[in-house]
């Protein structure tokens, strides 16, 4: 498969609406073998990446598509740097814009759903989750993505940057630590925005 049908197939599979995004792996692997193989060979590869990421798989070989990733610092922040250039990383296109679209777009329905979930903030009345992003503030294009153990990569187009936090935190998952994380990174985007 060359690499503009596999970029086409992304692009279907990026626009199909049933927002489960297991099911968006699952059209993949059935398409085309192996996620990992795919984004390595249409992404990563093409990011300016020092080294591989890694990734954890199932019994079946088949990648962790909602977590079980890990990658240096310097390359989660080319992958970074991308979304935040619309997909376009060493000049060129790299994932269609509208991939890194989503997250900048504000959809008063998906914050509505998030408003009622347990991870609603009252504090953000604009946050929501969509494409595996947490999403902050769509009109201001902040958004990150959080793994487990204290990982960040945030990302706020309107300040033109790009954060990387690798840690490893004494529990998995630790929501006053993330809260005051995330209190520091919207203070510092604020901050490099004015500047």
């Amino acid at each position: 498969m060359c690499a503009n049908s596999c970029a086409s197939l992304w692009s279907v599979v990026v626009h199909i609406q049933c927002g489960f995004w297991p099911t968006r792996k699952w059209i993949l692997q059935r398409s085309w073998w192996i996620t990992g193989e795919l984004f390595s060979r249409l992404v990563w590869s093409r990011i300016g990446a020092e080294r591989d990421a890694d990734l954890i798989v199932d019994s079946a070989g088949s990648p962790v598509v909602e977590g079980g990733s890990s990658a240096t610092a310097r390359d989660m922040a080319r992958f970074g740097k991308m979304h935040l250039q619309g997909g376009v990383a060493g000049g060129r296109q790299v994932v269609h814009a509208e991939c890194t679209d989503p997250a900048t777009t504000r959809n008063q329905e998906l914050i509505d759903m998030f408003a009622d979930g347990c991870d609603a903030d009252p504090a953000n009345t604009e946050a929501n989750h969509h494409d595996c992003w947490w999403v902050w503030n769509a009109a201001l294009g902040r958004y990150a993505g959080y793994g487990l153990g204290g990982q960040n990569l945030l990302i706020d187009r309107t300040g033109n940057t790009v954060i990387v936090k690798l840690s490893s935190c004494p529990k998995r998952m630790d929501p006053l630590l993330t809260s005051f994380v995330d209190s520091v990174n919207n203070a510092l985007f604020d901050h490099l925005g004015n500047g």
